[in-house]
């Protein structure tokens, strides 16, 4: 149970679910109940998963067409990267991140898609987060949609405040597309 937990919370319970029942007899020693759970959690995310990369591809189909570069982020990337299975890597959004000079037109095609931003314009943001939350709440999606790697850690201490900035240019110089 506390295997479960931990899982569920550290986002690797497909994962556990695949190597566990990759394994026969380690497969029959997890209690019946725990198998159960487990194979649910999996499909569960693999389904969702499905909708979320069909979503993508519409989306794709819409910023290919107006000229828009897309890098898949942090999850998503890794789902196209290093995992063979859809299901082993659970999606809570889709994070994407667009050249600075197309982030309005990619704000403009997302609205398009129905997609509309959760947090109203903000300057400071721009400048110290990681872009804008979209959601469709007809199909209950959310797009993290960025234009910089930027990062600022707040604390209460001063010495405890410290940006990272990634390179931007350097980023879409080296960015491969295929």
């Amino acid at each position: 149970e506390a295997l479960l937990q931990r899982s569920v919370k550290q986002s690797m319970t497909p994962l556990l679910y695949r190597h566990l029942q990759s394994d026969a007899t380690r497969w029959q020693r997890v209690p019946e109940v725990m198998r159960m759970q487990l194979e649910q959690i999996y499909h569960r995310n693999i389904q969702r998963n499905r909708l979320l990369l069909a979503e993508l591809d519409q989306l794709f189909a819409g910023f290919n067409t107006a000229e828009v570069p897309v890098i898949l982020m942090k999850e998503l990337h890794l789902l196209h990267t290093v995992y063979q299975d859809p299901g082993l890597r659970p999606l809570g959004d889709l994070d994407l991140l667009v050249p600075p000079s197309d982030f309005e037109r990619a704000k403009a095609l997302l609205h398009e898609a129905g997609y509309f931003p959760q947090l109203p314009a903000n300057p400071f943001k721009n400048k110290y987060g990681f872009g804008y939350h979209f959601i469709n709440h007809e199909k209950n999606i959310w797009i993290d949609l960025q234009c910089n790697l930027s990062q600022r850690e707040w604390s209460q201490g001063a010495e405890r405040n410290r940006e990272f900035r990634a390179p931007i240019d350097d980023v879409w110089k080296r960015a491969l597309f295929g």
